[in-house]
């Protein structure tokens, strides 16, 4: 029962990051999706004249980065959320 709870509380987290993640990419003005767009457009520009081996390589690892991003941003989330409710077990003691 009680892990039960926990898996669905782990669910429901990781749809709550993204909301928020979908919300925050939604709010953001015209101008911001303008200019990253446009570094996005330089980076493949950039990354093309790469040989292909160094060019995979650096793609790889800019990938890579925004994945790290987004799972560290998961942990900080969940990390604070567990301790509000170890916070809030303790104070109904």
């Amino acid at each position: 029962m009680k892990i039960d709870i926990l898996d669905e509380l782990k669910h429901i987290i990781e749809l709550r990051v993204h909301q928020i993640y979908e919300k925050n990419e939604s709010e953001k003005g015209e101008q911001y999706k303008q200019e990253y767009n446009a570094q996005v457009k330089e980076i493949s520009r950039i990354l093309k004249m790469l040989p292909e081996d160094e060019r995979e390589l650096m793609d790889n690892y800019i990938f890579e980065q925004f994945i790290i991003v987004e799972k560290e941003m998961e942990h900080y989330y969940k990390a604070g959320l567990a301790d509000a409710i170890e916070l809030l077990s303790f104070l109904k003691k």
